[in-house]
């Protein structure tokens, strides 16, 4: 993998050190984001994370037809730091994506919505890979 060892350094060493500064990040992050839904209703929580270092071992570790999947993880694992804004209700999440393509570009975007009925339970999300509007 390339920069898993730079000066010596195992890519889970190298990943503790981003892990750190990630941590501080998602808490300026979350603030940040905060804002924007600042007397929105219905919004449950917002809350911001850094993905935690076994998570980033193990999809860094992933492979894909045999090989690996990623050849510069540090570089190429693109959801490092985390943003989730939870609703009550389903019917609210198309406001809350209005409000994320407001401010932010997305770069990728996935649906994750129950199938049915009986599974209104679970989560229903919209998922970014986003960084922020210039």
């Amino acid at each position: 993998m390339k920069n898993s060892k730079r000066l010596g350094e195992s890519l889970e060493d190298l990943y503790r050190k981003r892990y750190e500064a990630l941590k501080i990040t998602a808490i300026a992050l979350q603030a940040h984001v905060s804002v924007y839904f600042t007397g929105v209703s219905r919004i449950d929580r917002i809350t911001a994370r850094a993905k935690d270092v076994k998570s980033f071992l193990d999809k860094a570790a992933k492979k894909e037809k045999g090989k690996s999947k990623y050849g510069d993880p540090l570089n190429q694992i693109q959801d490092q730091l985390g943003v989730r804004v939870v609703t009550f209700f389903r019917s609210d999440v198309d406001r809350v994506d209005d409000i994320v393509k407001k401010y932010f570009r997305w770069i990728e975007h996935k649906d994750h919505v129950p199938e049915s009925e009986w599974e209104l339970a679970t989560l229903a999300a919209i998922m970014y890979l986003c960084c922020r509007q210039m």
